[in-house]
């Protein structure tokens, strides 16, 4: 979780990596990173690999991953 916080505040540490990447946030991680989640958590989910060009795993009661 401290990752992902330090990741909200410094986008260009995943933005900027050619290495494949997965972040796994909750929904509260989620809107530090993206803004919040939303009724359409596969639209937030994939609007959030889209914007850092990465894999998120969206954990919740419903699971949702995504691929830039």
């Amino acid at each position: 979780a401290d990752a992902l916080t330090l990741v909200a505040r410094h986008r260009q540490l995943v933005g900027d990596r050619t290495a494949p990447t997965l972040l796994t946030p909750h929904d509260r991680e989620f809107a530090r990173l993206f803004g919040d989640v939303g009724p359409d958590r596969v639209a937030a989910a994939r609007r959030g690999a889209a914007d850092l060009g990465c894999t998120v795993l969206l954990k919740g009661d419903a699971t949702v991953v995504a691929d830039a």
